[in-house]
């Protein structure tokens, strides 16, 4: 975004702001302050420089379904992951085929909730296990939602930020 500061970034036209958003100019790595977070966050957690409390970490169902914008041509998106992927596409295809538009947009979606948000919340978890002495809890939240008018797809799950809402109060009452 070209800033570098806070003050700075403060400046930036919200229109411009949210356009670089989309385009993926915005990264959502930590910045790392020395301060907050002092380092690499793999290591310190190998390293158990982390506050050891009892966390509840995990994904939903449907997390990466919000960062896919369009359907995707089925040679598109296979000529894609041919590219990136080499000598592993084909296996790579077997879990989020695209043979069809819908077919390719869910398998985009899959990966970005295996790849950004399913992974390291494994990753977290079992760092944080190995190295601390409080209790991990790992969630994965699939509860069903119909479509909405962001998205071209019917939702196949818990969309990102469903787990950040209240849930309905269960509780019996006497």
């Amino acid at each position: 975004m070209g800033a570098n500061s806070l003050s700075e970034l403060r400046k930036i036209d919200p229109r411009e702001f949210y356009a670089n958003r989309q385009t993926g100019a915005i990264s959502f790595a930590p910045d790392f302050d020395t301060y907050v977070i002092p380092g690499d966050q793999y290591k310190l957690y190998e390293d158990g420089q982390y506050n050891d409390v009892n966390v509840i970490i995990g994904s939903n169902s449907d997390e990466g379904g919000l960062f896919v914008r369009q359907q995707i041509e089925p040679e598109t998106y296979k000529s894609g992951i041919r590219e990136r992927y080499g000598e592993f596409a084909e296996k790579f295809l077997l879990a989020y085929p695209g043979d069809s538009k819908e077919q390719a947009y869910t398998s985009t979606a899959d990966m970005i909730r295996d790849s950004d948000f399913g992974w390291a919340s494994w990753v977290w978890a079992r760092l944080q296990s190995r190295t601390g002495k409080s209790k991990v809890f790992v969630y994965y939240l699939n509860q069903e939602q119909s479509s909405t008018p962001e998205n071209q797809v019917k939702l196949r799950g818990a969309k990102r930020c469903l787990s950040a809402r209240p849930m309905p109060d269960r509780r019996l009452r006497g």
